[in-house]
């Protein structure tokens, strides 16, 4: 099975787009275009099937990365911590494969700060349900004074970081 040269100029073209502009993805590229060169049919086929099954999988979990921000960005305010829970292992690597890459550690770092949001919610209820148990309980009038008194710079810090 003869590969065609066209592969060869996809591969470079491929290569050169700005988000696989980075050591890891050039590397994978550089290998198979080598092999290309030695012209050793029988592993290159299955290098290119693998190498495909990495880009493919890489973007099936963008698009679930991609609706969590849609859905955080037109209903934050309804994005229970459950369903934030649910897309994180959409954003965390387990097997090192995407942490080569800028893009994994910001998306990583953004869907923490969303979550992070959450359960500052999480915390207010929880420390208004406290008091609502014991109204003269002082850790919990005080932490709930304390994280009242940062909640509007919280947010805002937020908000300005998420936009």
């Amino acid at each position: 099975v003869a590969v065609p040269a066209r592969v060869s100029i996809y591969l470079k073209q491929v290569r050169d787009l700005k988000k696989y502009r980075i050591p890891h993805w050039r590397k994978s590229f550089n290998q198979l275009l080598e092999l290309l060169k030695d012209n050793n049919h029988e592993m290159i086929i299955p290098q290119l099937e693998q190498f495909q099954l990495r880009l493919v999988d890489l973007m099936g979990h963008q698009e679930k990365i991609y609706e969590f921000y849609l859905r955080f960005l037109f209903g934050g305010i309804d994005l229970s911590l459950p369903t934030i829970n649910k897309y994180e292992r959409y954003f965390i690597d387990t097997n090192s494969e995407h942490n080569h890459y800028p893009d994994y550690w910001n998306d990583l770092g953004t869907f923490n700060l969303i979550k992070s949001r959450s359960l500052y919610q999480k915390a207010m209820e929880e420390l208004e349900k406290a008091l609502s148990l014991a109204p003269e309980f002082e850790d919990a009038k005080h932490n709930l004074k304390m994280t009242k008194s940062h909640e509007k710079g919280f947010l805002i810090l937020l908000r300005a970081i998420l936009k």
